[in-house]
């Protein structure tokens, strides 16, 4: 019994599994944070964390609905081993030298499929993130031999709120959030520096002083743990009443008489 309530505990204590997001777990043998969405996770590590739901899933020392949620957790580890990380429309960069030359952002086509031009194309279903660049490079040196080879998976994340040109970003995986500010155009003067957020969807991952502490360390986007789609979002000081504001009200009061008196 001990034994259960320690892989309960190790497994479902620390993950929200009702909101889809799942907290830092800490991987068996290793010190690293694992979850079923972490962009790191080797191969190893995914499949020592399925079985461990699955040992979960199928104990008769829980409720079936702490074994439905285990169940459910181990689903999304063996699809995620199954299907990889890559999805149509992923950027990566990557880099050839020696034979041919190579420098480019390539995107992922139908079919999870990577086209190096003048060399081949590699397919990635099934690819993990960490196993991106062994990949690419195992095929590019099938073709060329002696060829040197850099990959960079781009992480496409959303910049909202008081920044000058809010909009999407794919990034390297090493960009910190002070750099991805940057690339949005920097905050505007409305921005307050004290409230910006992290979301995934409609949850919180990161704010305030916590994000203050992210950008102050240099944590990236990896370090981090973010996904695609997150958003960082700066929020917009209320401004008051504004000359602006009085112009705007002004047209609206006198457009309708000018128009009236231009008709008689």
């Amino acid at each position: 019994m001990l034994r259960h309530r320690n892989l309960l505990a190790s497994l479902l204590a620390v993950t929200v599994v009702g909101s889809g997001v799942a907290a830092p777990l800490r991987a068996q043998g290793g010190s690293s944070a694992l979850t079923a969405t972490s962009r790191m996770a080797s191969r190893v590590d995914l499949e020592r964390l399925q079985a461990s739901y699955a040992q979960l899933a199928a104990s008769t020392a829980y409720g079936e609905r702490t074994r439905s949620k285990a169940r459910a957790q181990a689903e999304d580890v063996r699809r995620r081993l199954l299907d990889g990380d890559f999805r149509v429309g992923d950027q990566v960069i990557v880099r050839i030298d020696g034979g041919v030359t190579v420098f480019d952002t390539l995107t992922v086509l139908e079919g999870r499929r990577l086209q190096i031009p003048n060399v081949r194309v590699v397919e990635l279903g099934g690819v993990l993130r960490t196993e991106l660049s062994t990949k690419v490079a195992t095929e590019v040196r099938e073709i060329v031999r002696e060829a040197t080879v850099t990959v960079r998976p781009l992480t496409r994340i959303a910049v909202f709120g008081a920044v000058q040109s809010p909009g999407y970003f794919a990034v390297p995986s090493e960009t910190t959030l002070d750099q991805l500010i940057t690339l949005a155009g920097g905050p505007t003067d409305a921005a307050r520096p004290d409230h910006i957020r992290l979301m995934r969807g409609e949850t919180v991952v990161l704010s305030g002083d916590e994000v203050a502490r992210a950008i102050a360390s240099g944590l990236t986007l990896d370090g981090l743990d973010t996904r695609e789609g997150d958003v960082l979002e700066l929020e917009r000081r209320e401004q008051g009443w504004t000359t602006q504001n009085t112009v705007q009200v002004v047209m609206v009061l006198i457009t309708p008489l000018i128009t009236f008196l231009l008709l008689r």
